[in-house]
């Protein structure tokens, strides 16, 4: 793959994936475009090369092709009758497969997946749909069984959120089995299953065995899945172009190229075996289509150049599943392929002549793949880390031991228990070696930064790479040492001068953290934070727009991962002195990981409960006060009921938190705050702000909402599956300013009023 690759597919496949991503806006203009360009290059034909007039015809083709196709699929799903459900709000009952391994919710307390639609009722009557369906549901509730199995459930169709390939969701009220997999399928599910039992407690290198083997990163400490992300080695949980690439390779060592016909039939039994073990996520389809390809190639005994089959993927995907071209999955492993294609091949070449081979390849195809993929990142991340590059070669020499003993050790688990564990063994010790670089790299200045910082890091690496390779003039080297520099200082200005700042006299902040929740509150030198948000939710770009390294106290109103896993980012961007934590410790698995890191960082922590204060020097009346809950129950099905509500007096505002309590706590806070005398008209508090409960939820209480009477309301809220926050929530809180997180980002109150992003 490394020789003269043929690119010019290369344009109309670009083509048809923008015109896929972008939809059909203005389709009759870029129908009418794509004839023009095609009778351009019939024109010229005559005039010019074959090849170059071809192309012209080719892309022109294409622009039509694809304006068309996705016209048609967009306006067939439009008219489906789940999406029609959708938009208006109906209680439907459909019944499908569940496609997905089903995965825990943010807040752990669900189960959810997507369905591909078969039949949808709708007030009686019944109807045929192609759409697929996010569905959440209670598994103590609901037995739904895994993936492959046939299901009916209910509940109400509402909007899912961008990017998600499933193009409505549900959340289950009533749902139950009709048919259990069988064959193929109830192997591929015992696999997963029997693995993920037997590496979900042994540790993050063994969930690791199960995230690269299997795609399923669930067993893996969220803090390592955070960690991964930042270093740029996420995509070894994502089922991709390795994994194809290796099957490819045994089957051609197994089965030799001198019968072509029978490796390519074979090596397609295989890739069809490996993605009935895994999720069909779109890495995992981008690499199996093109290993379908690269199976014609052999059969057909024609060279399988990869540059073409890469573009003949993005065309078919791009034309047969323009929702699947849109994803950022799929963005990011064509990307990163195409990069390792035309440039990490050719500068691998190139530092061979100056080292070992082996190691050109491990400095230069992770470099021009992180690269290449900086832009589609921001997405789906703020942080990356300018190790990048060097974490994927450490762990490079590793990747083919670990997937192809985890997959041989994975497929014979049900069966051959005993002799799998070898496999698996191996396949564990290669995961330590890259939990342990994982460790060691993000704790290293550079990780954590934002991404146009590791990006130019990454640059710069790359340009001092190729100047190895190539003897220019010192003159030359001067001028394209001085236009590097303009270039890193431009774009450093650019981000040194776009990077939010809070205003310097604030006393409030309710944080843009996503589907999370994160305050800040500060009078005078006292600084206190209630809750962090969910791992890379953005605690620490919040931080930093406050200005704040010192924090006085934390509080964790419960331990759902949404409102405590970015600990781990806060710890690192502050200093903190003291940690509240709700009494209820559930779920564990969160308040064990909390607790252990605050040991391990010398933070002393305590449980409170209502009445407990935190007193600044100074004034009588007390900073922080607990409010809520009036008792605890201490059960794994109350953590929201036991989440900690606050009241905050800064100088001028009177801050109500009030977690994720629902209605009924909140209207016994509402009977406590009526039976106590006010201490606000003492301290001169001219307005009153509550950051309504659970993002929104319909959980609210009406009561409370009466008696304190916000004079703003601030809902910390991002993309989510619930409809957060409900029309409920938001009338009952009405307040003469009503603030979101996801329209306004970090909202700043001061004395004199609110600043934040709205327009």
């Amino acid at each position: 793959m490394g020789g003269r690759q043929d690119i010019r597919l290369g344009l109309p496949a670009g083509i048809v994936w923008v015109i896929a991503s972008v939809a059909t806006r203005g389709f009759i203009w870029m129908i009418l475009a794509g004839a023009i360009v095609t009778g351009i290059g019939i024109m010229v034909s005559r005039r010019t090369s074959a090849s170059y007039a071809g192309l012209i015809i080719i892309s022109g083709i294409s622009m039509v092709t694809a304006t068309a196709t996705t016209w048609a699929h967009d306006e067939s799903m439009m008219r489906d009758p789940l999406v029609i459900a959708r938009d208006q709000g109906r209680y439907v009952t459909i019944s499908g497969d569940i496609l997905d391994y089903p995965q825990p919710t943010n807040d752990g307390q669900q189960l959810n997946s997507r369905i591909a639609v078969s039949t949808i009722e709708i007030n009686g009557r019944q109807y045929t749909s192609a759409a697929n369906v996010r569905i959440a549901w209670d598994p103590d509730e609901h037995d739904l069984g895994n993936r492959g199995n046939t299901v009916v459930v209910s509940g109400v169709v509402e909007e899912t959120w961008d990017g998600d390939r499933a193009q409505a969701r549900i959340h289950v009220i009533a749902g139950q089995q009709l048919a259990e997999n069988r064959g193929v399928r109830a192997y591929a599910n015992q696999i997963h299953s029997e693995l993920l039992a037997l590496t979900s407690s042994k540790g993050d290198s063994w969930a690791l065995v199960a995230g690269v083997v299997l795609g399923d990163d669930s067993g893996l400490d969220p803090l390592t899945v955070s960690n991964m992300r930042i270093l740029g080695l996420s995509h070894l949980t994502a089922v991709s172009g390795a994994h194809v690439s290796l099957v490819i390779t045994a089957v051609l060592l197994a089965v030799s190229r001198r019968w072509p016909i029978l490796t390519g039939l074979a090596t397609l039994i295989v890739l069809g075996a490996l993605v009935a073990v895994v999720s069909p996520e779109p890495s995992v389809l981008r690499a199996t289509i093109m290993g379908l390809f690269v199976c014609g190639a052999i059969a057909l005994k024609r060279p399988s150049m990869a540059f073409p089959l890469l573009s003949l993927t993005v065309i078919g995907v791009s034309l047969f599943s323009p929702a699947l071209a849109r994803t950022v999955g799929f963005q990011l492993s064509v990307m990163a392929t195409a990069a390792i294609i035309l440039a990490g091949y050719w500068l691998t070449e190139r530092l061979s002549r100056l080292m070992p081979n082996v190691l050109a390849g491990l400095l230069a195809i992770p470099l021009v793949a992180a690269l290449a993929t900086f832009p589609f990142l921001l997405a789906i991340q703020d942080h990356a880390s300018v190790w990048t590059a060097l974490a994927n070669a450490l762990v490079a020499p590793v990747i083919p031991i670990l997937t192809m003993s985890g997959l041989v050790g994975s497929v014979i688990l049900p069966s051959l228990p005993t002799l799998s564990y070898p496999f698996l063994l191996c396949a564990e010790l290669s995961a330590r070696w890259i939990v342990t670089v994982t460790d060691v790299l993000i704790g290293l200045p550079g990780s954590g930064v934002s991404l146009e910082t590791a990006f130019m890091a990454n640059s710069a690496v790359f340009v001092a790479l190729i100047g190895l390779t190539v003897r220019l003039s010192s003159r030359v080297w001067m001028i394209g040492v001085i236009g590097i520099g303009f270039v890193i200082g431009l774009l450093g200005g650019f981000r040194i001068g776009q990077m939010p700042s809070g205003p310097g006299n604030w006393e409030v902040i309710q944080c843009d953290v996503g589907q999370g929740s994160a305050l800040l509150a500060r009078s005078g030198d006292a600084t206190v934070l209630v809750d962090v948000g969910h791992e890379d939710g953005g605690i620490a770009q919040c931080l930093t727009y406050a200005d704040i390294s010192h924090i006085d106290l934390v509080i964790i109103s419960h331990f759902d991962a949404d409102h405590v896993r970015g600990l781990n980012e806060a710890l690192n961007h502050a200093d903190i002195d003291e940690v509240w934590f709700s009494e209820n410790p559930y779920p564990q698995h969160t308040s064990e990981w909390a607790k252990d890191m605050l040991a391990q960082a010398g933070i002393p922590w305590q449980t409170v409960n209502l009445g407990d204060t935190y007193y600044l020097s100074g004034p009588s009346i007390p900073f922080v006060t607990v409010l809520g809950p009036t008792s605890v129950t201490g059960s794994a099905d109350t953590t929201n009921a036991d989440s900690l509500v606050v009241h905050i007096a800064t100088e001028t505002i009177d801050t109500y938190v009030l977690g994720d309590s629902t209605a009924w706590r909140q209207t016994q806070i509402a009977d406590l705050l009526a039976s106590v005398e006010d201490p606000r008209m003492e301290m001169g508090v001219r307005y009153t702000a509550v950051v309504i409960a659970h993002h929104g939820s319909a959980d609210q209480s009406a009561r409370l909402a009466h008696v304190l009477a916000p004079d703003i309301s601030l809902v910390s809220v991002g993309d989510n599956s619930y409809g957060h926050p409900t029309q409920q929530a938001l009338d009952i809180w009405y307040a003469p300013l009503v603030k979101r997180t996801d329209q306004c980002g970090h909202i700043a109150l001061t004395a004199d009023g609110v600043i934040d992003s709205c327009p």
